[in-house]
């Protein structure tokens, strides 16, 4: 998501200001607002507080991502005021979060944090939630109680038979599509060379469900891959297609191939 042409590291309070009022980023599928951080203030319930707030982050998870803002306020789902949160330490504010996601299994989805001033020590705590790659993600709360959420429309829901035993299904299919791709690339190699060989297969996380046009990055000066491998290689490793390949001047062999 974008604000004034800006990407989610780079927003501002004066950016934050388009939100207000603003139907193009009404409360949806990927944008939820809430005027404070609850266990904060309702000290009380704060077990409970923090059950709800890994609820939320295993919703989006569960569904495309998106993102929280903390310390906006809002009127049937468009914001309307920025009203931000008291934090004395950032660090330690969102140390605080990370070790309360630790009881979201099977493991803690991918979390950004981004802290924007608005005045003073107050700010607009902005969570940005990776779509999962190993859901269904489940809280536990209490022991024993197992729970699924997933984000539709503008609110959590838990989530129908249906979708928790796909999301099981989709899990299982990725490990064994994982492993006949890496199957079938050994046997390849093991065909080709005569002599002892080392393969390394670097498989990206989003494999199967995300396309990353690494060439294109590479080109564009958005991969480093000197930096990458460390200085661990001798000559200049390029990307192709769906891998890397380190090109053969001599002409002795057909690394593209690779």
């Amino acid at each position: 998501m974008k604000i004034n042409n800006k990407e989610f590291r780079e927003w501002t309070a004066d950016d934050l200001q388009v939100l207000l009022n603003n139907d193009a980023y009404r409360e949806n599928n990927f944008i939820d607002y809430k005027v404070n951080f609850a266990p904060l203030i309702d000290k009380d319930k704060k077990r409970e507080k923090q059950a709800e707030f890994r609820n939320d982050v295993c919703s989006f998870a569960n569904a495309d991502g998106g993102y929280i803002f903390f310390g906006i306020g809002e009127s049937s789902g468009a914001a309307s005021i920025l009203a931000g949160i008291s934090i004395s330490n950032i660090d330690r504010f969102e140390l605080d979060r990370r070790n309360e996601l630790q009881a979201i299994r099977p493991t803690v989805p991918e979390v950004d944090f981004s802290f924007i001033s608005i005045q003073d020590d107050k700010y607009v705590v902005v969570l940005h939630i990776q779509r999962g790659l190993y859901k269904p993600y489940i809280t536990e709360e209490p022991e024993g109680q197992f729970h699924f959420y997933i984000r539709h429309g503008n609110k959590k829901q838990a989530m129908s038979y249906t979708e928790i035993r796909n999301g099981f299904l989709n899990a299982a299919m990725l490990s064994e599509d994982i492993k006949s791709f890496r199957k079938e690339r050994l046997e390849e190699h093991i065909t080709e060379m005569k002599k002892p060989f080392a393969l390394v297969q670097v498989i990206p996380a989003t494999f199967r469900s995300d396309y990353v046009p690494m060439y294109d990055m590479y080109r564009e000066g958005k991969l480093d891959f000197d930096n990458l491998f460390n200085g661990m290689i001798r000559d200049r490793a390029v990307p192709n297609v769906d891998g890397v390949y380190f090109p053969d001047y001599s002409k002795l062999r057909d690394f593209e191939k690779l």
